[in-house]
């Protein structure tokens, strides 16, 4: 129970063995993403976001592994403490877990997500997206930058198998491409036929 009540101990076994001697078997929380917070005391205090949006502490991560995790942005809470619940998170959680595990490639160049435009579980709201911010340093610096990617809340799952099948560098080298930064928006419908089909679309990026 002691162990437990740690937010990064998903369970924990323990049984005695034959010669009396106790073995403890333990099942840590996997870490999707992090979030960074200014608690009262005025220190930025950095905790790890599983995919059910458990936060916790992060003991024992190597410090690479952490940096490495995209930042969850922009987002509501209820709660507090350890018991602080990330609105929107029962469809981040899931996406951010997909993309880890499905498409490392991808996922390794996310530097944040933001969940500014998630209405949670009114994921098929008009309007409802995922949007990811890309890493600077992991795009070539002789091609226009991709600073983030859209996708919606209610198709991500089609929209990650898009991605990995889209040639980005190509696409940001054509002749036609003249910004010098782009977002691509996967979550965009081409409705001329009575079957909506996804059409994805690279837009100048606009200060935000």
């Amino acid at each position: 129970a002691d162990l437990e009540a740690d937010t990064q101990i998903a369970s924990a076994d323990v049984r005695r063995r034959g010669d009396g001697s106790l073995e403890i078997s333990l099942r840590e929380r996997k870490a999707v993403a992090k979030v960074a917070s200014l608690p009262g005391s005025g220190a930025m205090v950095v905790r790890l976001v599983s995919p059910e949006g458990i936060q916790f502490s992060g003991v024992g991560y190597p410090s690479e592994a952490i940096r490495n995790l995209p930042e969850i942005v922009d987002y509501r809470t209820t709660g507090s403490g350890d018991k602080a619940t990330i609105e929107g998170i029962e469809v981040a959680g899931p996406f951010l877990l997909a993309a880890q595990s499905a498409y490392p490639n991808q996922y390794k160049e996310w530097s944040a997500l933001s969940l500014r435009d998630c209405f949670g579980a009114q994921e098929d709201s008009p309007g409802s997206n995922l949007r990811v911010t890309l890493r600077r340093g992991s795009q070539p610096a002789d091609r226009p930058l991709l600073t983030e990617i859209v996708f919606s809340t209610a198709n991500w799952r089609n929209e990650l198998v898009i991605l990995s099948r889209l040639d980005l560098d190509g696409l940001l080298r054509r002749p036609g491409v003249t910004a010098q930064a782009y977002v691509l928006k996967l979550s965009i419908q081409n409705r001329t036929s009575a079957r909506p089909v996804p059409e994805p679309r690279l837009v100048p990026a606009t200060p935000r």
